[in-house]
C-alpha cells in the first residue's frame, strides 16, 4: 500500500510541474512568454488594493 501512495504523489507533483511549465496565449496558438497576448487589451476597472467603508 505504501508503493501506491509514493506512485501517486510521485505522477501528481510529475503533473504539477508540467502544467506549471506551460505558457498562456490569448489570440494566438503559439504563445512565447508565459502570458501573450495578441490584440487589444481593454480594462474596465482596475484596482490595485480593496476598498474599505
Amino acid at each position: 500500500m505504501q508503493i501506491v501512495k509514493f506512485i501517486f504523489v510521485l505522477v501528481a507533483l510529475l503533473g504539477v510541474q508540467i502544467i506549471k511549465a506551460q505558457n498562456v496565449g490569448i489570440g494566438n496558438t503559439d504563445p512565447k512568454a508565459k502570458l501573450d497576448v495578441s490584440g487589444d487589451l481593454n480594462f474596465k476597472k482596475f484596482r490595485t488594493y480593496p476598498e474599505y467603508r
